[in-house]
């Protein structure tokens, strides 16, 4: 955080302006309860802030009370005693919102006494009737109608935070069906929602529907370039294509945005491996660990020092990923790729075949603990390989045929299918090498130039 406001002051006074404009402004930022789910499905809160009454009292959204708490706090600026203490109490609110973050939750407790101001106002207006100064109220109402218009500006629709948050929900399970109506359900309500695009984009991802993943990230692009992971999502959109010029541009352009993008050193790295500049890759991802220890690096750099035959750095690797893995775990322990992608990171653990194997029961927990948590075409795939590892084969081949029904788009699902028919499966030899070649044909027509695919076909 200091870091950033030393580099870039100006763009931290943006944040500070824009803080303070939603501070005041009507929509309420949720975190942990939100208001406009809690409208969406209970009738009582669907009808408009000024007709539900409860005892006869009309319960008032924040967008009325904010104008006139306003001019209420202008009207008392010059009173003293204790008047000066309430000013103190909501200005200290308003400064720890501001140098934190603003929420519903956090905004509250100003709520109260902007009442009292809000009540004001509205005494003032009586007595200026009472007193016949007509031109003093009738400049009063405009200021705060002007005030009101700021305060209700842009409030996005009701519920598009509620089918963005479902969305997500159902995306973290595997659930992309769901995630996807979601998704368009909130972009039906808010077009310029940018968030949603990025994870709509994410989806399409998981599930290789390129071209409309890519529209999704070039329309957020346009609603956000600034935003680092919209390059590096489209890094990877043309990472899985083969499209490495493309994907390295997009790669670096996250690295001249942040320094300190784990992601963007990791995914460099795992380009530069597949590209077999060995050296560049291991460059990338030890940097990536200096400035954020993404655990995925150490999967590359693992492969990499396990092909190349350097077994010290090998286990070296392996060591710290471990402690890596475990950390992320504990630390989020609902997340079910990360359950994969550890188990993953144990197959390619670049130790001796007996060592991986005495750790298959291990492998397998994580594996399944993954796909219990998200049903994702990378857990299928990690599913598939586990099994392959204890050589039960028909398991591995269903979980990589359920992998490519849900992204019939992966090279590297195809590259396994085919080994399982060039290596593993004892029929007729003609008959199981044409079905690897077939495997292996498909998934070069997705990635022409993945090296592991080209690898197969020449041997």
């Amino acid at each position: 955080g200091l870091e950033f406001i030393r580099n870039e002051p100006v763009k931290w006074l943006k944040l500070l302006l824009k803080k303070f404009f939603l501070f005041w402004n009507a929509y309420e930022y949720p975190i942990n309860i939100n208001y406009y789910a809690a409208r969406e499905m209970i009738p009582f809160f669907r009808l408009p802030s000024h007709q539900i009454l409860v005892r006869g009292l009309p319960l008032v959204g924040f967008g009325l009370i904010s104008p006139l708490a306003l001019f209420g706090l202008f009207l008392a600026r010059r009173k003293n005693g204790q008047v000066k203490l309430l000013f103190f109490y909501i200005f200290s609110v308003l400064f720890t919102n501001l140098f934190f973050f603003v929420a519903s939750e956090y905004r509250f407790p100003a709520v109260p006494i902007l009442l009292i101001f809000t009540a004001y106002t509205i005494y003032w207006w009586f007595e200026k009737i009472k007193k016949r100064e007509y031109r003093s109220f009738f400049i009063s109402l405009f200021t705060v109608m002007i005030l009101g218009i700021g305060a209700n500006w842009k409030v996005p629709p009701a519920a598009n935070t509620l089918h963005y948050s479902l969305g997500n929900a159902y995306s973290e399970k595997g659930d992309y069906l769901k995630a996807r109506e979601e998704y368009h359900q909130a972009l039906r309500r808010a077009p310029d929602f940018v968030e949603v695009y990025i994870n709509l984009a994410n989806v399409y991802l998981d599930l290789g529907e390129f071209e409309l993943a890519e529209k999704c990230l070039q329309r957020a692009q346009m609603l956000k370039p600034d935003d680092v992971g919209i390059y590096n999502n489209l890094g990877l959109l043309n990472l899985k294509q083969g499209n490495y010029q493309e994907a390295e541009k997009f790669f670096k352009k996250t690295l001249e945005m942040n320094s300190n993008y784990g992601p963007g050193y990791c995914n460099l790295g795992e380009m530069y491996y597949t590209l077999r500049r060995d050296e560049e890759a291991i460059k990338f991802l030890e940097q990536g660990l200096e400035v954020d220890p993404y655990p995925q690096n150490y999967y590359w750099l693992l492969r990499i020092y396990k092909e190349t035959d350097n077994d010290k750095k090998a286990k070296e690797t392996f060591t710290l990923g471990l402690k890596k893995y475990e950390e992320e775990i504990s630390r989020r322990p609902e997340e079910g790729d990360l359950y994969s992608e550890y188990a993953l990171f144990l197959l390619e653990s670049g130790l001796k075949e007996e060592v991986i194997t005495s750790n298959v029961n291990r492998i397998f927990n994580f594996a399944e603990k993954g796909i219990n948590l998200r049903r994702s075409p990378f857990a299928y795939y990690v599913l598939g390989r586990v099994y392959l590892l204890n050589s039960q084969i028909e398991q591995s081949l269903h979980y990589f045929t359920k992998s490519l029904a849900l992204n019939p788009n992966d090279a590297e699902t195809y590259l396994w299918l085919g080994k399982i028919y060039k290596y593993w499966l004892n029929e007729s030899r003609e008959a199981t090498d044409s079905k690897a070649r077939e495997y292996f044909t498909q998934g070069l027509r997705i990635n022409p130039y993945y090296r592991f695919l080209k690898e197969e076909m020449n041997n």
